[in-house]
């Protein structure tokens, strides 16, 4: 990998597994405004919608630079259904001739124009990819030629939970198990880094509606949280409590009968730690979108 390759975009590949609660379409509009809005780059978005609520698949197909994914469905459920999204619209974006991708979420996008030029300059050939909070697919910049050397996948096979490089990188690193991991360990195992956004959010901070290297925004967990039943447990100790110890458990165990159930659990214990701070960033993000944009950046107005 050259620098001048790694820092020059020719055809930027935007990847989303587009799963959404009906009633947010908003939402869905606006992920798609602010990308076509702070994108400068020549891009293609490659979409999988195969969850996608009927009523919302207009909305996407009227898009302009989206490409829908013909993969067949899975019945694969949680990380693994991200992930298996994930590994066919990549491979899709480079054979098709990507230079570099950008794994975004359907509540995350840039908030500033130039972003993708902003994040190519900060690559080099011990940089893997740029992502933000402890390698998050609602940003994974790479570029194509790290995917063509090094074939990473988005989740860990069996057998690479045992390896003598995993347990380095989970000493090095407090990682979890999601739709990302594979990358982390891919680039380790190289001998590569990568680069995390620092949380840039304009007080008062909170686990949701969060800006990263004042250039990207993720809501955060909207199509956990959306559409869920209110809950007494939302917000609480109890919730915090068990969401660690649900995260300490997975760790342990990593895999066999019980760890699709402990999965389950943990998204369900964070989604209840986090919900009454999602569901007031939520309210507000609708209410005024590019006004609320603003402040939490700490901008007067965006430029």
């Amino acid at each position: 990998m050259t620098d001048t390759k790694l820092n020059h975009i020719t055809q930027l590949a935007l990847v989303v597994v587009y799963y959404t609660a009906e009633e947010d379409g908003w939402l869905l509009d606006l992920h798609l405004q602010q990308i076509a809005r702070c994108t400068t780059v020549p891009y293609r978005i490659y979409g999988a919608a195969h969850r996608l609520p009927q009523s919302l698949q207009p909305r996407l197909a009227a898009a302009a630079n989206l490409t829908l994914s013909d993969v067949p469905p899975t019945n694969l459920r949680s990380t693994a259904e991200h992930a298996y999204y994930l590994e066919a619209l990549a491979r899709q974006a480079v054979d098709d001739g990507a230079s570099h991708i950008a794994v975004l979420h359907v509540d995350s996008f840039p908030i500033r124009r130039g972003w993708a030029e902003d994040l190519a300059a900060r690559l080099d050939e011990r940089t893997a990819y740029i992502t933000m909070d402890h390698i998050n697919t609602a940003l994974l910049f790479f570029p194509a030629a790290f995917y063509r050397a090094h074939a990473p996948r988005y989740v860990l096979a069996e057998e690479d939970f045992d390896s003598p490089e995993y347990v380095a990188l989970r000493r090095a690193h407090d990682l979890q198990p999601h739709s990302g991991i594979g990358y982390a360990l891919c680039a380790f195992r190289n001998g590569l880094g990568w680069q995390e956004l620092p949380d840039t959010t304009a007080a008062p901070p909170g686990p949701s509606g969060r800006v990263f290297g004042g250039l990207f925004f993720h809501l955060a967990r909207a199509a956990w949280i959306r559409g869920a039943h209110p809950s007494r447990l939302a917000g609480t100790r109890l919730a915090a409590a068990l969401a660690r110890l649900s995260t300490f458990l997975i760790h342990r165990l990593r895999r066999g009968v019980l760890i699709r159930p402990l999965e389950i659990f943990h998204g369900r214990m964070l989604r209840l730690e986090i919900e009454p701070d999602f569901r007031a960033q939520y309210t507000a993000l609708q209410r005024d979108p590019q006004g609320y944009l603003a402040r939490r950046a700490g901008l007067k107005s965006q430029s």
